[in-house]
């Protein structure tokens, strides 16, 4: 059985979809991409041991050569930050929200759930059922 199958049965009140599911076209695309020099450079950095973390910019990742080529070939040569989002979660308590694209790259394999900015109320505040679940499997 495939992870995402195994995501499925162990949260049966969660519709988690595929990236490769028609569905997903409404929030992005899949982008054919060697993502190996990416995932090498992020398992060199320490996981939380509990917890996540986020950093905008991390020079781990934003030195590599492929950081270069995709600033070139997917944002125009802007000079763009390569950051990461790691660690340990297991619910969902709160959401962002941009109002430009951003380029994800999944080290491992992860769920994001992913909303709509016109779901948002005049608060700027969202629903979770408004969002769906999305798998990524590890260097998509």
């Amino acid at each position: 059985m495939d992870r995402l199958e195994k995501l499925r049965q162990a949260n049966p009140h969660i519709l988690i979809h595929s990236i490769h599911e028609p569905a997903f076209r409404h929030y992005g695309r899949v982008i054919d991409w060697d993502t190996a020099g990416f995932c090498a450079a992020a398992e060199t950095l320490p996981f939380p041991e509990t917890g996540s973390r986020y950093v905008a910019a991390t020079p781990e990742l934003d030195e590599i050569p492929e950081a270069a080529r995709l600033r070139e070939v997917l944002c125009g040569g802007l000079d763009e930050q390569v950051g990461l989002c790691w660690g340990h979660s297991n619910r969902l308590g709160a959401l962002e929200w941009h109002t430009c694209s951003e380029i994800n790259i999944a080290a491992t394999d992860v769920v994001v759930i992913l909303g709509k900015r016109r779901d948002m109320d005049e608060h700027f505040q969202m629903s979770s059922t408004s969002c769906k679940a999305f798998f990524l499997p590890k260097g998509t």
